[in-house]
């Protein structure tokens, strides 16, 4: 089965979501609570850019997208690898769909993170005898700057 990426312009509170931010403070109070906020940023000071927070009805994931690389192309592979890396723990709760949001300057990252997603999503399954695929099937870009023909 296919991955497929598409652009939405709403997300609910039920929707497995993965944040993407320069900074904390970008992501709306109403997204996440003030000890989930400590807990994204006591993980940050321990230098994990990838954080993930259990809201109970779904998993919000909170990737901290740092320009400390020179070039913009070692960014966006940064970006690529992070989406893999967050499909991974939405495949283990068996997650159908993914909403990336981008609170970053760029919504370039926003599609190279669902791009390292639905890469990390293929299999080759068919000379394995016990087959089990994964989960998600779609992802879902929230950013007003990204295009349907971009998605």
């Amino acid at each position: 089965m296919s991955t497929s990426i598409r652009k939405t312009n709403s997300f609910s509170a039920r929707d497995h979501v993965v944040f993407l931010v320069d900074d904390l403070k970008s992501i709306p109070q109403s997204q996440l609570g003030a000890k989930e906020r400590g807990y994204v940023k006591e993980q940050q000071k321990n230098k994990k850019k990838l954080v993930f927070v259990n809201q109970y009805k779904r998993i919000a994931a909170v990737v901290k997208i740092s320009a400390d690389k020179k070039e913009k192309h070692d960014v966006l592979e940064a970006c690529r690898k992070a989406g893999c890396d967050a499909l991974a723990r939405f495949n283990d709760i068996k997650a159908k769909s993914v909403t990336v949001v981008n609170y970053t300057s760029s919504p370039e990252h926003a599609l190279a993170f669902a791009e390292g997603m639905a890469l990390g999503n293929y299999q080759f399954l068919k000379y394995l005898k016990e087959k089990k695929q994964n989960s998600v099937r779609t992802i879902l870009i929230n950013d007003a700057a990204v295009s349907r023909r971009d998605a």
